[in-house]
């Protein structure tokens, strides 16, 4: 497996997709990505949910493991790392085409490795702007939200379980405590690129077939020949 490369090179990447993660990222912060790794956020505008968040689930009895402003976030599909970069409607939207997907070997972190229901905190964020839910949301108020994302939070026990496991929600986030260091990075991939190259050729373990293949080997079919939704 070859490491921090980007798409826009002649020759093929191959990757094992059963342990990659995806974080979505600005291209002006690519640079230091690659260089330092994906780094917890220093901005404190989350603070106010991430401490609720702990004590709501405190409240719940519920044991919540990780402090949220000392990690960092992926999603285990490529699907999902889009809906965060494009509209449904577009695919060629240049106000967003320096967007960047960083690409995590999960086997190559080492530390903690969680996955949560990322709609719940979607809704906790919507809830701060306003009072009632709308029809996109799925919970019934901020403490709701925060109360179910903490239920829904669950260890990752082995980095094998990531797929059958992202499987049991709707739109799952991967948390990862701490950060994740340079050398687990394989592969920075362009928004712009993805529809004019495709994603790299993956590994696929073991010989699959094309009707075993997992849901997220599918998507990336799907992306690999250039369809945009």
């Amino acid at each position: 497996m070859k490491s921090k490369n980007f798409v826009g090179r002649n020759e093929e990447i191959s990757i094992d997709t059963s342990t990659i993660l995806y974080h979505v990222a600005s291209a002006t912060n690519l640079p230091s990505i690659l260089e330092h790794g994906i780094l917890p956020a220093d901005s404190t505008h989350r603070d106010y949910l991430e401490t609720k968040l702990s004590h709501i689930a405190t409240d719940h009895g519920i044991e919540f493991p990780v402090v949220r402003q000392d990690c960092v976030f992926c999603y285990p599909s490529i699907d999902i790392a889009l809906m965060g970069i494009h509209p449904d409607t577009e695919c060629n939207n240049s106000l967003i085409s320096h967007s960047g997907i960083v690409l995590v070997d999960a086997a190559s972190t080492d530390t903690n490795l969680y996955m949560g229901e990322f709609r719940y905190i979607s809704d906790a964020i919507d809830f701060q702007q306003m009072v009632r839910p709308d029809e996109a949301m799925i919970s019934k108020s901020f403490e709701d939200a925060l109360a179910r994302y903490a239920k829904s939070f669950t260890e990752i026990e082995k980095i094998s379980q990531i797929g059958n496991l992202s499987e049991q929600f709707h739109t799952p986030e991967v948390v990862i405590e701490g950060g994740v260091k340079p050398s687990a990075i394989t592969e920075c991939i362009f928004w712009k690129q993805l529809h004019t190259q495709g994603l790299p050729q993956p590994v696929r373990a073991g010989g699959s077939d094309e009707g075993s293949l997992s849901r997220r080997s599918r998507i990336e079919e799907k992306y690999r020949n250039r369809n945009c939704r």
